[in-house]
């Protein structure tokens, strides 16, 4: 694949490459699912943010649902019919819950038809989804990557993104913002946002979630 080709060009990436070899990046459902998650897993951990999703599924559903049974993502007329207060007790800030109906609103109107948006500049698909109330830059960011699969996108005000590209290439994780970050990536644009999905890997692997292939292989 021309991520393959294109990481052997490099030994930090051939590294990574080969470390994660056939790791697929996950894209989402829709452009409205990675909103919603997005809005869902602003400024908190991914345990948190997947706390909160589950908890919106469940809700959605009536919270018939048992501990461990599997629920449909909610639509976004049936976000739209729980009550604010409601969203609020499940743990979303008022801000989330105003993205989360925002979001839920475009969605309904049919502004988020991912057939319309394919073949639109990054930024220009930036600046139309922060125009959503709760959405972003890192938001659009996180969902030109996630859902809409443009691997060229480093989400740079991702905070774990990116003082895990800084510890990996051997920098102060402390001392960069976004267009530092930004710079950094900009040798393998192409795959910027490869590289902000293996250090997620990275991180997972740290905290022994998974187990990478060489180790595996043992």
């Amino acid at each position: 694949t021309p991520w393959y080709v294109f990481a052997a060009e490099d030994p930090r990436l051939a590294t990574l490459r080969e470390r994660y070899r056939g790791f697929c990046p996950p894209r989402f459902d829709s452009l409205y699912e990675g909103l919603i998650n997005a809005v869902a897993c602003q400024q908190v951990s991914l345990q948190v943010g997947i706390l909160l999703l589950n908890r919106l599924c469940r809700a959605c559903e009536g919270d018939s649902g048992g501990l461990h049974q599997t629920l449909p993502f909610p639509t976004p007329q049936r976000l739209l019919e729980q009550e604010p207060e409601l969203l609020r007790s499940l743990g979303f800030s008022r801000q989330k819950v105003r993205g989360l109906r925002a979001v839920a609103e475009a969605a309904r109107a049919g502004d988020l038809d991912e057939r319309a948006w394919q073949g639109m500049p990054a930024e220009a698909i930036r600046e139309r989804l922060t125009q959503i109330p709760g959405i972003g830059r890192w938001s659009a960011e996180y969902v030109l990557l996630r859902a809409l699969g443009r691997l060229d996108i480093f989400p740079g005000d991702d905070v774990g993104g990116r003082k895990g590209l800084l510890r990996w290439l051997g920098e102060d994780p402390e001392g960069s913002g976004y267009e530092e970050t930004l710079a950094y990536v900009a040798p393998w644009s192409p795959f910027a946002g490869m590289i902000y999905l293996l250090m997620l890997l990275r991180r997972l692997e740290a905290g022994n979630h998974i187990q990478p292939l060489e180790s595996s292989a043992r």
